[in-house]
């Protein structure tokens, strides 16, 4: 495949324009909030956690943003800066809208305080 772009190549650029596209339109606040929420977990002594662990306690508290698949570009900033990586392990999503649907279980690399 000299000098051609793969289907696969097209599909992770898609993605990761999108995922680029939610953050900028994500609300300030929210954006704040859920970098918080992250570091509260970070600093917890857990050592797994889930998208939902973020967005949960946020949705109780009423700090929503339209999109929230937002949490996915704040999930690969901390993986970037080596906080956290990726598992291989799944589990069902805890908020009803998703309806049980399969989410990425992560691993705290790196401890805050």
């Amino acid at each position: 495949m000299s000098g051609q772009v793969s289907l696969f190549d097209q599909a992770e650029k898609a993605k990761n324009e999108a995922i680029e596209l939610v953050w900028a339109h994500a609300d300030s606040y929210w954006k704040r909030t859920a970098g918080i929420q992250l570091q509260t977990i970070l600093a917890s002594g857990r050592e797994t956690f889930t998208s939902d662990d973020i967005l949960v306690p946020l949705e109780q508290r009423g700090v929503v943003t339209g999109d929230t698949r937002a949490v996915a570009a704040l999930l690969i900033a901390a993986r970037k800066l080596g906080l956290i990586e990726t598992t291989d392990q799944f589990t069902t999503c805890r908020r009803p809208q998703r309806h049980r649907a399969p989410i990425r279980v992560w691993r705290v690399v790196r401890r805050t305080t």
